[in-house]
C-alpha cells in the first residue's frame, strides 16, 4: 500500500466547536481528494491534520488547485497556516490506517534523523518495532515512512485504542520526538 502522508500541525487561537468545525471544512477544501482526519495534541491545543494521497503528483495537484482557489485566501486570513508540516513516503504500513481509528482514538508521532547511509538499516528496524507492538493490547495499527522534504527523516505513526494502550508503548527515560494525539473527527 505505498502511498504519501502528509500531515501538518496547527496552533488553533480556540477551539471551540464552530471553529473546529470551519477549520475541519477548510482543511477538506485544501486537501481536495485525500483522505484526511483530524487529532488534537493531549497535551496543548495543537490539531493535527493527515491527508492520505495515493501518489506525489496527486498531492501536488490538490495543493496546486487549492492555491489558486479563493479559499486559500481565507485559509490565510484565518491563521490557519500550519506551523510544522511534513509529507512522508509510506514505506510500510501494518493494521489500522488513520481512518480507521475511532473518533476519541489515539495517534503516537514519532520522528528521528537517520546518520549518513544508514537511512535503509534505521527504517528496518523502526519496522521490527512497529511490528513488536502487537504484543500491546490496544494497539491498532502503524506507518514507518520516509520524509519527502528531508530525506533523512523517518517518520512513523501508530494508532491506538486508548491512552492507556499508547501509554504501554512510551519508552521511560528515553528522549523521543513522540508527541501523542487524540482523534476528533
Amino acid at each position: 500500500m505505498p502511498g504519501i502522508l502528509n500531515f501538518s500541525v496547527h496552533q488553533l487561537h480556540d477551539d471551540t466547536p464552530e471553529l473546529l468545525n470551519e477549520f475541519y471544512a477548510n482543511m477538506r477544501t485544501a486537501t481536495g481528494p485525500a483522505k484526511v482526519t483530524f487529532w488534537k495534541r493531549v497535551f496543548g491545543t495543537r490539531v493535527m491534520a493527515i491527508s492520505e494521497f495515493d501518489d506525489l503528483e496527486t498531492l501536488n495537484a490538490s495543493e496546486n488547485a487549492f492555491i489558486m482557489s479563493n479559499a486559500f485566501e481565507d485559509f490565510v486570513e484565518e491563521g490557519d497556516a500550519p506551523e510544522d508540516i511534513d509529507r512522508f513516503e509510506i514505506i510500510h504500513h501494518q493494521g489500522a490506517t488513520h481512518e480507521d481509528v475511532p473518533i476519541d482514538g489515539y495517534c503516537s508521532t514519532n520522528h528521528y534523523f537517520a546518520a549518513p547511509g544508514h537511512v535503509s538499516d534505521e527504517l528496518e528496524e523502526s519496522k521490527y518495532i512497529m511490528d513488536s507492538l502487537w504484543q500491546i493490547n490496544g494497539f491498532l495499527g502503524a506507518y514507518v515512512g520516509r520524509s519527502l522534504i528531508t530525506p533523512s527523516r523517518l517518520d512513523s505513526l501508530a494508532f491506538w485504542s486508548d491512552v492507556t494502550a499508547a501509554e504501554k508503548a512510551i519508552p521511560i527515560r528515553v528522549n523521543t520526538n513522540l508527541r501523542m494525539y487524540r482523534r476528533l473527527a
